[in-house]
């Protein structure tokens, strides 16, 4: 058994270049999802039982509210950019507080042509606050104030979970997409008016 020694660095290129994950800048909508994605990889592998699902299951639960918490937030501050509504996004781990906020600023934006599909998710957002309302609860087996957390749930089907996060993740990645685009297409067409109007 290998102990750590005196040279020991945890963050390192080596020469097995294939290795060597790139970091490269995203935006919280990339960021997250990679969340999901490292999710989907601990459920599949706990599905094709390279993993116990008991141990996977947590760490996934928490790469997916990760993923749901920076999906919502970059759809938050784009939406309040493109609709002069402030600026950034809520500063919070709630996801109550900011599905609120960025299915306000959603239905505001698209009116009558919101997507219906957008209120199925209140039960599944619901669902995350009441058992992780602050990001905790598949991090850590206890709480700091009520004691332990996950009580009241005792069984997660992990292909259900990752299937429903699939679905999930098909809506909010087009919204994501498409406030992008138009607030690229709002900050374009800013830049070509400054530049009518400087000539």
């Amino acid at each position: 058994m290998d102990w750590p020694h005196d040279s020991e660095r945890l963050f390192s290129s080596e020469s097995d270049w294939q290795n060597n994950a790139c970091l490269m800048p995203a935006t919280l909508a990339q960021f997250g999802q990679h969340y999901k994605e490292a999710a989907d990889t601990l459920i599949t592998s706990g599905i094709n039982r390279g993993i116990l699902i008991d141990r996977a299951v947590y760490p996934a639960v928490f790469l997916y509210r990760q993923y749901v918490e920076l999906t919502l937030k970059d759809i938050i501050w784009r939406t309040r950019r493109i609709e002069h509504a402030g600026h950034g996004f809520p500063k919070t781990h709630n996801l109550d507080c900011l599905w609120t906020e960025g299915k306000r600023l959603l239905q505001q934006h698209y009116g009558a042509d919101c997507p219906k599909e957008l209120l199925y998710l209140d039960q599944c957002i619901a669902e995350f606050h009441k058992y992780d309302p602050n990001s905790t609860a598949f991090r850590y087996p206890y709480d700091k104030v009520s004691g332990e957390i996950l009580a009241t749930l005792e069984r997660i089907n992990i292909r259900h979970l990752m299937e429903t996060m699939g679905r999930i993740d098909n809506l909010l990645s087009c919204i994501a997409s498409d406030i992008a685009e138009r607030l690229d297409w709002c900050a374009e067409r800013e830049r070509d008016m400054a530049s009518e109007c400087r000539q």
